[in-house]
């Protein structure tokens, strides 16, 4: 009855308007005076993401929203990163949930946490009881996070990336990085993989621009250009459109005068954040070896700063390299460079410069979208810009500036003293933005178009829970789950003691996940006299049955699995790998097919994931112990069958141990699970080393599941 009365009042729920999630993993993100700009994490994503959701909010169609970020304890930072819950408004709520360390990390450095991040989300979801409608994931972190809980719940995930690995990687190349150097500070391997995985498993990708999903989106394999859409991001033109609020103006005028010299003179305003691919150093360049300097002030409000030892490498560089240029082209007064300015005080920033008869200067090498310019467009400012990506869509669309070569300082410098010489021109550019920008770039036309996306890819059947929790699951503690081969077996006194444990203990629950179909695991356990379990999740992931009274085979995972999943195609073009040799027939099912690869010609796992997405077929590639190959349906593996029963039977992951002993049962092993790895495991385990949830034992076999339960405080020791 009870369940009755919840699945009614959810279906209720869902009437009264959509519930949508967002989780925007990296930087800092508040929802009053968010710190844009103070680092190169916290910039025009955390903005993007904010403006979305607050306006998601006047929308009559929403009847929730949540923004999901990362909790942070760090004395150099603000506590109100600390906090569980901002309230935005009555319907719409930030929250910040544990990933990693306690300290504020980088995102290059995140990605090793993302499957604890996964279980605190589906933690969050479970204590909220209420099912969203959709994920909408921003950037690669959180694309892998989302995909990973979709795998469990079902639900459909939107996907924006805001800049992508591939794109990345590229242009360090060209600039000169060895690959090796570029992976090892960005992480870009990892962070190509989940995008390519999240672009896999994605509803919809949204994009600002035609030229992101041209130029970043389709050098991936899973790139699919029929689920993508370009809706340009909106832009809170109304501040940059009302009068002057004279005090903050003033305050502005007083902060970047006491720098100049002739603070009358026109400004050239640069407003970005300190990053390589904002070109700062051309544009100070290009107005020291020119005439500028007589005609016109140069405004560089890059970030905000305190101490620049205290920033980051690459931020530290490039003020470095900022002020010696100042300082070699003798710039001073002649350049603004204050230390801080407030976010709120950016449209009189603005109208400073527009009431000078200034400009607005974009170098930058590459531009995702280019807020700047609409706000620029807005407060009726025109602009000078190399025009790449982002900003070519919108010079073309509000027609308020001119677009130069940044390589070329003396034509660059040419024509932005032509412009402001050109007091009709500039007047022309300005009224354009000024008309244009407020009808085009409105968030709430964005919305519009985002949420009609939105109900064309809702899927109305998520994950039912069971009418009834059997007692042997209510009276359970722990959940100890182990593989079996080489894990639980291999030592039959070690075996003895750990049976005994098992069917000793009313809080804990025992079950297998393993290779091996639901027949070869059966008999494995019967040889080694291995306890009955509760549960058996078995063919790497592809089934789960239960053994209450009878034995139960899961149909609801069979069928959820089944999501994209080809194998007469996959086992096609599989046969263009001569290295590779199907296994016995016994180890093939409906949803693994497995092959024995251990020559030394076997192609790569990156290899065979490339020929598989080049074809559209969406699967996982699992190899172990570097001679046995498993390829499964995209949703299915150890990790995320345990995970959808953990939902389904309302387990905590910090409730549920895991053993293994091989790179199979590396995604059960990770997480905020505790793991157990045994001492005879493969090599491909070393990586979990650092994980900071999983015990490596010294001991073989069941001796080391004991050991484990030790170490955790499952057992005492005798």
């Amino acid at each position: 009855m009870e369940q009755a009365q919840g699945l009614q009042s959810q279906q209720s729920q869902k009437q009264n308007g959509l519930y949508l999630l967002h989780i925007s993993l990296h930087g800092l993100i508040r929802a009053n005076n968010p710190e844009i700009g103070r680092d190169t994490d916290t910039g025009g994503q955390v903005r993007y993401v904010l403006d979305l959701v607050q306006t998601l909010d006047k929308s009559s169609k929403i009847r929730r929203v949540d923004l999901l970020t990362r909790k942070i304890f760090d004395p150099k930072i603000s506590t109100d990163y600390q906090q569980y819950c901002d309230k935005i408004s009555e319907k719409t709520n930030l929250f910040r949930l544990q990933c990693g360390a306690r300290r504020y990390l980088r995102k290059e450095v995140l990605w090793t946490h993302l499957q604890e991040y996964t279980d605190e989300v589906l933690r969050f979801i479970r204590q909220q009881k209420d099912l969203p409608d959709v994920i909408h994931a921003h950037y690669a972190d959180a694309g892998l996070v989302a995909t990973r809980v979709a795998k469990v719940l079902g639900l459909p995930v939107i996907f924006t990336g805001h800049s992508l690995g591939r794109y990345k990687l590229r242009k360090l190349l060209e600039n000169g990085m060895p690959r090796e150097r570029a992976d090892k500070l960005y992480n870009l391997s990892k962070r190509i993989e989940a995008e390519e995985e999240t672009l896999e498993n994605s509803a919809l990708i949204i994009t600002s621009t035609n030229d992101e999903m041209e130029k970043q989106y389709k050098p991936y394999d899973h790139y699919n250009q029929k689920l993508m859409q370009v809706i340009p991001p909106g832009c809170d033109v109304e501040k940059f459109i009302v009068p002057s609020n004279f005090e903050a103006l003033k305050r502005v005028k007083e902060n970047l005068s006491s720098f100049l010299r002739y603070p009358d003179r026109p400004a050239l305003l640069v407003l970005a954040r300190a990053g390589k691919n904002k070109n700062i150093d051309g544009i100070i360049r290009t107005f020291g070896e020119s005439d500028l300097r007589n005609k016109s002030n140069l405004l560089l409000l890059i970030s905000n700063r305190k101490n620049i030892q205290d920033m980051e490498s690459e931020q530290r560089e490039i003020y470095g390299e900022m002020l010696e240029l100042i300082d070699n082209y003798n710039l001073y007064g002649h350049v603004a460079y204050p230390k801080s300015h407030k976010h709120n005080d950016v449209p009189e920033i603005y109208r400073f410069t527009k009431e000078s008869g200034g400009l607005f200067l974009d170098f930058a090498h590459y531009e995702n979208f280019g807020l700047t310019l609409i706000e620029s467009a807005a407060c009726g400012l025109p602009v000078v810009s190399s025009a790449a990506g982002g900003p070519a869509d919108i010079l073309e669309t509000c027609k308020h500036g001119v677009k130069i070569n940044p390589s070329d300082y003396q034509e660059t410098a040419k024509t932005i003293a032509e412009l402001l010489a050109d007091k009709t021109h500039w007047q022309k550019l300005s009224d354009s933005g000024k008309t244009i920008a407020p009808v085009h770039y409105k968030w709430e036309n964005h919305v519009n178009t985002y949420l009609s996306l939105i109900e064309k890819v809702i899927s109305d059947a998520p994950i039912a829970t069971i009418p009834y929790r059997p007692k042997r699951f209510i009276t359970a503690h722990h959940v100890l789950v182990c593989d079996i081969d080489d894990t639980l077996s291999g030592d039959s006194d070690a075996i003895i003691k750990l049976n005994e444990i098992i069917s000793s203990r009313d809080d804990i629950l025992f079950g297998i996940a393993t290779g091996r179909n639901l027949q070869g695991a059966l008999e494995t356990l019967e040889k080694w006299n291995i306890a009955e379990p509760n549960f058996y999740i078995t063919s790497v992931g592809t089934e789960i049955n239960y053994n209450f009274s009878t034995s139960k085979e899961d149909l609801h995972w069979k069928k959820h699995i089944n999501f994209r999943w080809k194998p007469e195609r996959i086992r096609k073009i599989m046969q263009q790998f001569p290295a590779l040799e199907l296994q016995e027939d016994e180890a093939q099912s409906d949803h693994k097919i497995s092959y024995y690869c251990s020559s030394v010609n076997a192609p790569s796992e990156r290899e065979m994931k490339r020929v598989l997405r080049k074809n559209l077929l969406q699967a996982r590639v699992i190899i172990s112990q570097n001679r046995c190959l498993d390829i499964l349906p995209t949703r299915a593996s150890k990790g995320h069958a345990l995970r959808y029963l953990a939902w389904k039977w309302q387990f905590d992951a910090s409730q549920i141990i895991t053993a293994g002993d091989a790179g199979n049962d590396i995604d059960m092993l990770r997480g905020s699970t505790k793991g157990i790895v045994v001492g005879n495991h493969s090599p491909e385990l070393e990586e979990l080393r650092e994980e900071r949830y999983i015990y490596f034992s010294k001991q073989n076999h069941a001796a080391g599941i004991i050991d484990g339960l030790h170490h955790y405080g499952v057992i005492s020791y005798e």
